[in-house]
């Protein structure tokens, strides 16, 4: 792309001033200035037009020849999907609500607790699971592999899990 600056006569006598970009054989008008019959007025549009034409070529968007950095991100952003992003925003929002109200020390009165870090992983998400998408606690699984990419997590996971949350000890209400 290179841009320049074009003087176009009008059938009214005035002249017009544009920034031009030619492709494909064509002039393509990229921005345009103003036009006047004035010479004095030509003459600081056309002055006005190159600054305008350095500020656009200095613009980031601006791409004279790709370099290879370039064609490399752009290959990068073509083999991009949905599934290459995880949303997190429910997860900020519902996940300080879960450290607020203190759900991640359910666990402390649990002695002898195996694995305790992935538990109240599975708790919370659980937790905030049921809040956005409610439904049985199995559909946990389909929440964390859609939203978490995490694929490794059963059914019998999930029931082992809630067994250690159920402790016949506490006095039930």
């Amino acid at each position: 792309m290179k841009l320049r600056v074009r003087k176009k006569k009008n059938s009214s006598g005035s002249v017009s001033i544009h920034i031009v970009d030619r492709a494909n054989r064509r002039y393509k008008v990229v921005e345009s200035l103003g036009s006047s019959k004035n010479e004095k007025k030509i003459d600081a549009l056309y002055q006005k037009a190159l600054k305008r034409v350095d500020e656009l070529e200095q613009n980031l968007f601006y791409i004279a020849d790709e370099s290879e950095t370039q064609i490399q991100i752009k290959k990068l952003l073509s083999n991009l999907t949905t599934q290459n992003f995880i949303p997190i925003g429910d997860e900020l929002v519902f996940g300080e609500l879960f450290h607020l109200l203190q759900c991640n020390k359910v666990f402390e009165g649990i002695k002898n607790l195996r694995k305790k870090d992935e538990k109240i992983f599975l708790f919370k998400s659980l937790v905030i699971s049921r809040l956005l998408y409610p439904g049985s606690k199995l559909e946990l699984i389909n929440y964390l592999s859609y939203f978490k990419n995490i694929d490794d997590i059963d059914s019998d996971t999930i029931y082992r899990f809630l067994d250690t949350l159920y402790t016949p000890n506490k006095k039930q209400y």
